[in-house]
């Protein structure tokens, strides 16, 4: 597993974030990590907010916000999608992680996960 910033939330798409939410978002996703595998993520964007378990590729544990970024230690899955995934984020500079989220602009509801999608 390695650690991989998976959010900024200082760029300029969410200026008006509230960073209070986010953190209390974060530590609930940990507490209820720590009683399961972790946050399972997919390779390619999502149409809805269901994981689909044939495109998953990554888990995500041990989230932390620092300086209004979040990190999470990722592991690769040993299938296709994994070691597609893995290749991607190591060695393109067109993929990232996306937050898979609803909400708004200023306040996020509920994160999902974050997936593997292109820049």
């Amino acid at each position: 597993m390695k650690n991989y910033l998976l959010t900024d939330f200082n760029t300029t798409r969410w200026l008006e974030i509230d960073s209070l939410n986010i953190k209390n978002k974060i530590e609930s996703l940990n507490k209820k990590n720590s009683y399961i595998f972790g946050e399972l993520g997919e390779l390619g964007k999502s149409d809805d907010l269901d994981i689909d378990f044939k495109n998953v590729s990554h888990y995500i544990t041990n989230l932390t916000l620092v300086d209004n970024k979040v990190f999470g230690d990722v592991g690769f899955l040993d299938n296709i999608k994994g070691r597609d995934a893995e290749i991607l984020i190591n060695k393109s500079s067109y993929y990232m992680f996306g937050i898979r989220a609803v909400g708004t602009a200023t306040k996020i509801t509920k994160i999902f996960t974050w997936d593997i999608i292109n820049k």
